[in-house]
């Protein structure tokens, strides 16, 4: 009979194999396991059956003997079995490492991991014990009924056959112990090298359900919470791209007071010039694509600065500088964001008139003031916005361009807080709509 064990388990192997390699398997393939173990089982103890019933009732063997065979089948049973769960726990182990793509949510735990662990020290440990007491009583019994019991050579027979029962037992607890405790290591470096990758940002990643025990249910767990994470992730982006990163931090934080905050910063109003005409001219999905490239490029002057674009109107760009991050400089960063502004429409209108396009012209307008930075619209749709007359200011200064034949006018409110040289140009004193004074602007020119 311990010749057909090697044979088994590579025949249990084999089909076990052939079973994982089965997508289309209707039951979870960690069951395949369990199912070799019961299989083993039901097999080794019939042959051991069997086995036991030709010895006895052909050959005419004792009774001990018959029993003693029973035992063995069923001993083979249980300890085949258990190598062959095992076997197929490593197998299905290492498929799932390399796919990743079995993830089903067990059903129910049929043995948790102490159970399982308790399961394997009592059973080898109490078959350990259990075979030796047997095949001592067996003996006894036959020697019970023999002349010359107390033969020195018959003591020395039963202890080599106790010995030999002691280290088989012995030596296939400890093959078993390793094997799960290798298994266990293995499902244990899984569940870690998933949880590193989706430390590192991949979300694509699942931890494989190779059983059905406590560590099913964490990889079942793990799944969704990596599920969770991808879905906010891309809510997350997918806002940032509504709104700026900025904004969207301090929403998801919740440090925007419900009525607002006060607070001071540079703010930049952009427009492009005859708008109006050149929309009236061209198809919409070219106005489309010419302004996406035109924002595109000013929003990357304005972010070098450290500003930040808080709405597209129209043409027109609305951005804040030292909101709702405080900035010191925030006004030396405006202009030097203008200036960049101004020439990466340069580089922008290089490319439009390559294409045989129209250039692009476009008015800033710069003003630093106390501002309201908050949350504005309804109680079910919010808008985060600057509110104050220096946002009102800054888009009529914008307006001025037209007047002044210029690209980049800032109040004198701005210079005066300025702490860089920038070369400019006082313009006349010009009367805004909304404001009694007249107001002094100046225009950049480097």
């Amino acid at each position: 009979m311990a010749l057909l064990l090697p044979l088994r388990l590579y025949l249990f192997r084999r089909t076990a194999r052939e079973m994982i390699a089965d997508d289309s398997a209707e039951h979870p393939h960690y069951r395949l396991s369990w199912k070799g173990f019961v299989a083993d089982l039901t097999v080794w103890s019939a042959i051991g059956l069997l086995v036991a019933a030709v010895y006895y009732f052909y050959y005419g063997a004792f009774f001990s003997t018959a029993i003693k065979i029973i035992i063995a089948g069923f001993f083979f049973g249980i300890f085949g079995g258990m190598l062959g769960f095992l076997d197929t726990e490593a197998q299905f182990i290492t498929v799932l490492e390399n796919s990743k793509h079995r993830v089903e949510s067990p059903r129910k735990m049929l043995l948790t991991v102490s159970k399982k662990m308790a399961f394997f020290m009592a059973t080898m440990t109490f078959f350990m014990a259990f075979v030796i007491l047997m095949v001592v009583l067996l003996d006894i019994y036959y020697l019970g009924g023999k002349q010359g019991f107390s033969d020195q050579s018959i003591y020395w027979a039963v202890f080599k056959e106790i010995l030999f029962v002691f280290v088989a037992t012995m030596t296939v607890s400890m093959i078993i112990i390793k094997r799960y405790s290798r298994n266990l290591k293995r499902v244990i470096n899984i569940q870690l090298q998933v949880l590193e990758e989706v430390t590192n940002g991949n979300y694509d990643t699942r931890v494989p359900l190779v059983s059905n025990d406590e560590f099913g249910q964490i990889a079942a767990k793990t799944n969704d919470l990596i599920v969770g994470l991808q879905e906010r992730d891309i809510c997350y982006m997918s806002f940032g791209k509504y709104v700026t990163p900025e904004i969207r931090d301090r929403i998801l934080s919740d440090h925007i007071p419900v009525d607002g905050e006060r607070t001071e910063g540079t703010l930049l109003f952009s427009d492009l010039r005859d708008f109006t005409r050149y929309v009236e001219k061209n198809e919409p999905e070219e106005v489309i694509r010419s302004m996406r490239a035109y924002f595109t490029a000013m929003e990357k002057a304005i972010r070098k600065y450290h500003g930040l674009v808080l709405q597209y109107v129209g043409d027109e760009i609305e951005a804040v500088f030292g909101v709702p991050i405080s900035l010191d400089d925030h006004p030396d960063l405006a202009v030097q964001a203008a200036l960049e502004m101004r020439q990466a429409l340069d580089e922008l209108n290089r490319e439009r008139i390559r294409d045989g396009k129209e250039p692009f012209r476009h008015g800033i307008g710069i003003h630093t003031g106390k501002l309201l930075a908050g949350n504005t619209g309804s109680h079910d749709r919010l808008s985060y916005a600057l509110i104050g007359g220096t946002v009102n200011l800054a888009s009529r200064i914008a307006d001025l361009n037209k007047t002044f034949a210029s690209d980049i006018l800032v109040s004198e409110n701005t210079v005066k807080r300025m702490k860089k040289e920038f070369t400019m140009t006082a313009e006349p004193e010009q009367m805004v709509k909304g404001y009694s004074d007249p107001i002094t602007v100046y225009r950049v020119d480097t």
